[in-house]
C-alpha cells in the first residue's frame, strides 16, 4: 500500500519536479553574477564594506524561489487530488485516509527539504568561491533559513487552500499564510532571526497539520 501511494505522488510529479530546480538553480546564477558584478564595479573594499557594514542582500531572488516553488509543487500534489471529488473518493477506498494524506504531505515536505538543502549548500560554495570567511558566509545562511521555514509554511497554506471545501476558510489560511511569510521573511539584514529561529520554527509546526485538517472536512461534508 505505501508503495502504491508513493507512486501516485511520482505519477503527479514527474512531469512539474524541474521547474522549483530550475527556479533555485536561476536565483543562484542571479546571486552568483550579481555578486561578481558588484565586485567587478565597486572593487573588493567597496563589496566587503556592503557585506560588513551595510549587511546588503545580494541573495533576495533566492527567497522568491523558495516561495514560488513551495506554491508550484503544492498546487501540483493537491489540484489532482481535489479536482472533480477525487478527494472525496479517497474517504471510500481500501486505504487508510490519514496514511494516504500524510504520504501526500510528507512527500512534498520532503521534496522542498532536499530542494532547500541543496540550494543552501550550493550558496555556501558559491561564498567560499569568491573568498568570504565563516563570519560573513555564517550569517549569510542564517538569513536563508527563515525563507525556508516560510516556504514550509506556504506549501502547507497552499495545499489546505486547495482542499478545504469552504471559500471562507480557503480565504483564512491564505490570508494567515501570508501573515506568516511576512513574519518570516521581513527582517533586515543578515540573520534578523538567527536568536529566535528554534521559537519560529515550533510555531510554524501547526501548519503541517492544516492540509491534513483541511481535506478531512471534505469527509465531514462541511
Amino acid at each position: 500500500m505505501l508503495r502504491a501511494l508513493l507512486h501516485k505522488e511520482k505519477i503527479k510529479l514527474r512531469h512539474f519536479w524541474w521547474l522549483p530546480v530550475f527556479l533555485c538553480a536561476a536565483a543562484l546564477l542571479d546571486y552568483w553574477l550579481t555578486f561578481r558584478g558588484v565586485l567587478a564595479m565597486h572593487g573588493a573594499v567597496d563589496t566587503w564594506n556592503g557585506l560588513i557594514v551595510k549587511k546588503t542582500i545580494y541573495f533576495t531572488s533566492l527567497k522568491w524561489a523558495f516561495l514560488a516553488s513551495a506554491a508550484w509543487m503544492a498546487a501540483v500534489q493537491m489540484l489532482p487530488e481535489c479536482h472533480d471529488r477525487r478527494l472525496r473518493l479517497l474517504f471510500h477506498l481500501p486505504v487508510n485516509t490519514l496514511w494516504a494524506l500524510g504520504i501526500t504531505i510528507s512527500t512534498g515536505i520532503t521534496f522542498m527539504l532536499v530542494l532547500m538543502s541543496g540550494t543552501a549548500a550550493i550558496f555556501c560554495g558559491i561564498n567560499h568561491f569568491f573568498g568570504l570567511p565563516q563570519e560573513i558566509s555564517g550569517p549569510m545562511l542564517a538569513t536563508v533559513m527563515p525563507w525556508a521555514l516560510a516556504a514550509l509554511s506556504t506549501w502547507c497554506a497552499v495545499a489546505a487552500s486547495i482542499a478545504d471545501p469552504a471559500y471562507l476558510r480557503k480565504t483564512a489560511y491564505v490570508l494567515v499564510g501570508i501573515g506568516y511569510i511576512s513574519l518570516l521573511t521581513g527582517g533586515r539584514g543578515y540573520a534578523p532571526l538567527q536568536d529566535s529561529l528554534c521559537l519560529y520554527a515550533l510555531a510554524c509546526l501547526p501548519w503541517l497539520f492544516a492540509p491534513c485538517v483541511a481535506a478531512l472536512r471534505v469527509k465531514e461534508g462541511n
